[in-house]
């Protein structure tokens, strides 16, 4: 950009930043087709490659009608036609593989000691350009490096004369890398040092081995002690691994693992349920906590709206509790109370006095009959706290609001009924829970179909249906969804959803949140549906009170868009800036424009801003320099 004008290059110049970058873009373009097959191109540096030295003139001459097309030219002078081996990015290529460059090599042969630090820097910064053909190349250096450190004087000693020499004759025939080939496979050679980490990448070729590419890293002063790691040596024979396995593996360790195994297998499927009863005169509650093998928890509160002794209450928890494993298949169950009564009860050490005792114990022995393996023990109270905080949940809130863990209501005793009737705290209490299967088109009926009969719907795809079903499970009759957290969510249908909604945004305990907030309330209240996010939403939106009430929102009435400008100078931006500080001339106000293509800026300062000083702005400054403009943007400013 000129005062005469906006000017573009017809060639990249020397000198701009991002020139090297814009060059590679445009090269990949140009040869995407070859690259990594019959070329390979970084910057100013192009190698045409052929397998066989039929096909070489074919190649070139792709490459040639390429250039030829973006109309790009090569310098005669640094091109090389025909040969077996060459430099490409400061090494030798070579049929064979990858060479170090000897001029690299020759500046550290040649190199005199060092004098000073800077030499020392220069020898590792040459060091570095040859890693990939150094072996332990950190080791090899670490002499250098320790110079290199902060506040430490330069001593150029005996064994750093020892360590450059050493690398000196290293160097003199430092080892050819191969290249790696397609199907073939590679070894990984590790070395650990107290200094430093290496590795090489090793190919097997006609029966030796040869390297494919050295690395090294030097450990930091965390690094070489933080792990207090040892060498043991083996006590076998070191080429047979087997050998090796059987020799480590000591007797103890073989009956060690035998009782794991054991363990293992005892464990596998146990379910663990902790349950508790809590009686007051605020109610009846109930608390039981169901953890699977891998640890995931399914906690439940339950509230009996009849009355019942401490005793009965706990029977009812492990009632409600067998009830629930059993819904979900499970086979392997360990119940952990904290009644030494029910535990004695169920042994048969105490003998049960009442009818109605007997009557639940009845019912727990039928339960435990449809488990394969069923145990009931005796815990202390601080040992089964979580059960226990549940119950007094139950026992103590009628209809908690929010809450993340669901609060079932039992009708009457197990000892009156067959089945269990439960509803959910948020359904009127006249009401039983509408059976969801009555709505045709329900969006639960086909999952309900799989879980209980196997029915996948002909429209969808059997897989996916499979993997979205196995988040649901059928409880009491009642579908639940296993949330991300843990807890189970009930699956709502109309006019459950409408009634849910209702009661959170602009219910007793409501505070009318926002879409948002309102779906995730739900969430954590334990219901779901899969538009509910999109209801949330919507609901909060139509809501009369929030309409009334709300804040205003002070937002564009029409949604913001992008200003372009197809070319320079044909649409300016332009305001008034002031008042300012008084400037020489008593002028307080600036007048600027802006283009919005190229962000040039005309600016001028006055005393006062009006019509005429605008227009006269505008001729001398845009009109007689850039041409008249097609679009002038400002803010009726004054």
């Amino acid at each position: 950009m000129t005062p005469s004008g906006i000017y573009c290059y017809i060639a990249m110049p020397f000198g701009l930043k991002n020139a090297g970058s814009t060059y590679q873009r445009l090269v990949n373009m140009m040869f995407k087709e070859k690259l990594g097959d019959t070329m390979e191109v970084y910057i100013d540096d192009m190698v045409v490659k052929s397998k066989r030295k039929e096909d070489h003139l074919k190649d070139l001459e792709e490459a040639f009608n390429i250039l030829d097309a973006f109309n790009m030219k090569l310098n005669p002078s640094k091109c090389h036609f025909g040969v077996k081996a060459g430099k490409f990015l400061g090494y030798m290529v070579t049929k064979r593989g990858i060479e170090a460059s000897p001029e690299q090599i020759k500046a550290i042969i040649n190199l005199k000691s060092p004098a000073n630090t800077k030499d020392v820097q220069r020898l590792t910064g040459r060091i570095a350009a040859l890693n990939r053909f150094i072996s332990r190349s950190s080791d090899k250096c670490k002499h250098f490096y320790d110079i290199l450190r902060k506040n430490q004087k330069f001593e150029w000693t005996e064994k750093h004369e020892q360590a450059l020499q050493e690398l000196k004759d290293y160097l003199s025939s430092a080892p050819l890398l191969m290249k790696p080939e397609d199907n073939k496979p590679l070894f990984l050679y590790l070395a650990v040092s107290g200094n430093a980490v290496s590795a090489v990448l090793v190919k097997d070729h006609e029966g030796q081995q040869h390297p494919v590419y050295y690395v090294s890293k030097s450990l930091l002063d965390a690094e070489t002690s933080a792990y207090d790691i040892i060498y043991e040596p083996r006590t076998a024979i070191k080429s047979q691994a087997l050998a090796d396995f059987v020799a480590d593996f000591s007797d103890d360790l073989i009956k060690e693992a035998d009782l794991e195994v054991q363990q293992l297998e005892e464990d596998k499927g146990l379910w663990v349920l902790h349950i508790d009863g809590a009686s007051n005169v605020r109610g009846t509650g109930l608390g039981i906590l169901l953890k699977s093998p891998q640890g995931d928890i399914i906690p439940q509160s339950i509230s009996c709206e009849f009355q019942a002794t401490n005793n009965e209450a706990e029977y009812e928890a492990l009632i409600s509790g067998l009830h629930l494993a059993k819904d979900r298949g499970i086979r392997y169950l360990q119940v952990f109370v904290d009644s030494l009564l029910i535990t004695n009860h169920f042994n048969g050490s105490y003998a049960v006095k009442g009818e109605r005792l007997s009557q639940y114990l009845e019912i727990v022995k039928k339960l435990s009959r449809d488990f394969v393996y069923f145990k009931i023990m005796q815990v202390p109270r601080e040992e089964n706290t979580e059960a226990d905080a549940l119950a007094n949940l139950a026992s103590s809130m009628k209809i908690p609001e929010g809450m993340t863990i669901p609060v079932i209501h039992i009708l009457e005793p197990a000892i009156q009924q067959e089945g269990y009737e439960v509803r959910s705290t948020s359904e009127n209490r006249d009401q039983r829970i509408q059976d969801p299967s009555e709505d045709k088109v329900s969006w639960t009926a086909p999952i309900r179909d799989y879980i209980q009969h196997g029915t996948i719907p002909t429209n969808e795809n059997p897989k996916a249906f499979r993997t979205k079903v196995s988040r649901y499970t059928l409880i009491n009759d009642v579908l639940y969804r296993q949330s991300l957290a843990g807890p189970y969510l009930r699956c709502l249908e109309e006019p459950e959803i409408q009634e849910v909604l209702e009661d959170i945004h602009g219910g007793d305990c409501g505070n009318h949140t926002g879409g948002r907030a309102l779906f995730s309330k739900i969430l954590r209240t334990g219901y779901f549906w899969p538009t509910m996010k999109k209801d949330a939403m919507l609901y909060s939106q139509k809501c009369d009170a929030c309409q009334r009430h709300a804040n205003i929102l002070h937002q564009p009435a029409e949604p913001l868009y992008h200003v372009s400008s197809s070319r320079p100078f044909m649409k300016w931006g332009m305001d008034i800036v002031g008042k300012l500080p008084k400037a020489p001339g008593g002028k307080v106000f600036m007048l600027a424009m802006t283009d919005y293509f190229s962000k040039w800026i005309e600016a001028e300062a006055f005393v006062q801003v009006r019509e005429k000083e605008v227009i006269s702005f505008i001729k001398r400054n845009i009109l007689t320099r850039f041409g008249i403009p097609a679009e002038i943007v400002c803010d009726n400013g004054s």
